[in-house]
């Protein structure tokens, strides 16, 4: 409840990540390693990116399924 609330006013720019990490194949993934296998994390908050190599960048969870769908 209290992070709830702390979020509303207070929110984290993403600015300082660290390096990007990636998963073996046989390697229990979850968040965002699941979605690409590769992922940064934000220093500050903790929250996770995934990065896919094809692109060379950081994708959104929604539009890295969709490409797979397709």
């Amino acid at each position: 409840m209290m992070n709830r609330f702390f979020s509303l006013f207070v929110r984290c720019w993403h600015v300082k990540r660290g390096p990007l990490i990636t998963l073996r194949p046989e390697t229990k993934r979850s968040g965002a390693a699941a979605i690409t296998g590769t992922y940064s994390v934000c220093l500050a908050c903790g929250k996770e990116f995934p990065y896919d190599w094809n692109e060379m960048r950081t994708v959104k969870a929604q539009r890295r399924q969709e490409k797979k769908s397709a």
